[in-house]
């Protein structure tokens, strides 16, 4: 797969990426997939483990309560969206997210590299395989944190807020196209122009392009459990 994508052109490339994904939703699943079918193989003379994460977002308690070092996935959105940069979401209402702290699966695979250097290996002992997540418990609709962050960003207001913090969930495609080019891309080009006339970098058009990909990205995930 490594050579393929070095050595291929961009057009045979996306053939073949389709053909290769088959019914996985996106190539981050799929290199998720690779990752795994190397370790099992490699079980066979090396004791191995997998550790599956759901959803990973900031801590819980370590290193402090809420630290995060990156904008990937869910996070991304939040910060937008108590920016007032995602007046509209490609996502479903009824969708639980079923996140995990990302201290806790630090914690898991210490946990389970500590039980494997206490199991006695054998080459017909089979991969250890975890899942980490906090599933029906601890699970909350996507639609309810944006609500609880809405009421938090009124106490505690994030530094260069441009609009006021909402977010309308909508699940149609064509109505998300129609109100992205409307919401995001329309005023992105009118302060983007005002910034460059009074001799700004313009910065907003750039950012709303980030949201789009971080949103369709992350599509499946906000509209399967």
């Amino acid at each position: 797969m490594i050579k393929m994508a070095e050595s291929l052109d961009e057009h045979i490339l996306s053939i073949f990426t389709a053909k290769c994904l088959n019914n996985i939703p996106n190539t981050y699943l799929f290199s998720k997939n690779l990752a795994e079918g190397l370790i099992q193989e490699y079980s066979s003379f090396l004791p191995c483990a997998i550790v599956r994460p759901s959803v990973v977002v900031n801590s819980l308690r370590d290193p402090i309560p809420g630290w995060i070092d990156n904008f990937n996935g869910p996070m991304g959105l939040t910060a937008a969206g108590g920016k007032g940069l995602l007046p509209v979401l490609y996502a479903s209402n009824n969708i639980s997210q079923d996140d995990v702290p990302v201290d806790i699966v630090i914690n898991t695979i210490i946990l389970v590299t500590w039980k494997l250097g206490l199991t006695t290996f054998t080459p017909q002992s089979t991969c250890f395989v975890v899942n980490c997540t906090f599933p029906n418990e601890k699970s909350i609709l996507f639609r309810e944190v944006c609500n609880i962050g809405s009421k938090v960003i009124k106490e505690i207001p994030f530094e260069g807020v441009l609009w006021t913090p909402s977010t309308l969930f909508v699940e149609n495609l064509i109505i998300y196209y129609t109100l992205t080019i409307l919401w995001h891309i329309l005023p992105a080009v009118i302060i983007d122009s005002v910034l460059k006339l009074s001799g700004h970098k313009p910065m907003l058009l750039g950012l709303q392009k980030k949201i789009y990909v971080a949103n369709r990205a992350l599509e499946h995930f906000l509209f399967n459990e």
